[in-house]
């Protein structure tokens, strides 16, 4: 894990005083380091993402959970990968007022869209539609152009994004199973 990773999401939950469900808080660093390239104030490697069926994941996640700062609470959902909850127990400013402004801002744009439409909206960038689940990548020029989500007005209550989040791993693991068994009856000469 990188240590700008390990910053980038204390100030984002710093922002986010219930806490973030985990595969919430996977999609918001994903799309708040997104807004900070497309503001430049960031480079373009300073994160690699894992393409996962729920969308790019940050390299080094996992491993937020070692920082004392971070609290991980175990929830109910019906989501057996997504009971925990991030929040930040204590913390110490890592960026300058010009950045958490910007996070600040971004993560408003991104405040009222449900986790399920984030997941959909990722899996739309071209670095995520190329690679294959478990490969790493850097996000590109090509996943600048389609932007950030905007806030949805009509928001979705958490059972159904929920079945949504649940139906689109679903879909991802069958589209993952159907291509390695068709590789394994047809491998490539």
């Amino acid at each position: 894990m990188t240590q700008y990773l390990n910053n980038l999401a204390k100030e984002i939950l710093n922002n986010e005083s219930t806490g973030l469900s985990k595969v919430r808080f996977a999609k918001t660093i994903y799309f708040v380091y997104k807004g900070l390239l497309l503001k430049s104030l960031i480079q373009a490697d300073a994160i690699r993402f894992i393409r996962m069926p729920l969308g790019p994941v940050p390299v080094g996640f996992k491993e937020l959970n070692q920082d004392s700062e971070i609290l991980i609470k175990t929830t109910t959902s019906s989501l057996f990968y997504n009971t925990e909850t991030y929040l930040l127990k204590n913390y110490k400013e890592n960026f300058d007022k010009l950045n958490r402004d910007a996070i600040a801002s971004i993560l408003k744009t991104i405040k009222n869209v449900p986790t399920s439409e984030l997941v959909e909206i990722s899996h739309k960038d071209p670095s995520w539609s190329k690679n294959g689940n478990g490969s790493e990548y850097y996000i590109s020029e090509d996943d600048l152009k389609l932007g950030l989500p905007l806030n949805n007005k009509n928001s979705l209550s958490p059972e159904i994004d929920e079945q949504r989040i649940q139906a689109r791993l679903v879909e991802g693991m069958l589209t993952d199973i159907v291509e390695e068994s068709t590789l394994l009856e047809y491998p490539d000469n």
